[in-house]
């Protein structure tokens, strides 16, 4: 009976390993720094640099261009015109890939393998 039980133990085990087992060798490094799905179970990733992508989104470069900071209202007013659009866009082009999971660059680390890299399809994804 113990064994049978234990038996069942191990094949739930690595059943449920299968669906929480991230891509082979690919390791999140930095979970603060995740973007987009669970750093725990995910099967492909991507990185992004989100200082690239900020700089093309028109609300952000309008806080860089007035010089606008955390003191002033319209600061937040247009950063959260920004945030939305750079995690749409970000949301698309990931699901675009089919990725699920991304991470900003260097959060990542992979052993065997390339990661890619979304930057330019988020970019991209903005215009749409």
């Amino acid at each position: 009976m113990k064994r049978a039980i234990s038996t069942g133990l191990m094949i739930l085990a690595f059943a449920l390993s299968a669906f929480a087992t991230p891509s082979t060798g690919v390791r999140v490094v930095k979970p603060k720094q995740v973007y987009l799905g669970d750093p725990e179970a995910f099967t492909t990733a991507a990185t992004v640099s989100g200082k690239k992508v900020f700089h093309a989104i028109p609300e952000y470069q309008q806080i860089l261009d007035e010089g606008l900071d955390k003191n002033d209202a319209k600061y937040w007013v247009l950063l959260k015109k920004a945030n939305v659009k750079f995690n749409a866009a970000l949301k698309r082009a990931a699901e675009d890939q089919g990725f699920d999971l991304v991470a900003e660059t260097g959060a990542i680390v992979a052993e065997d393998e390339d990661i890619a890299n979304l930057t330019q399809a988020i970019i991209d994804a903005l215009e749409d």
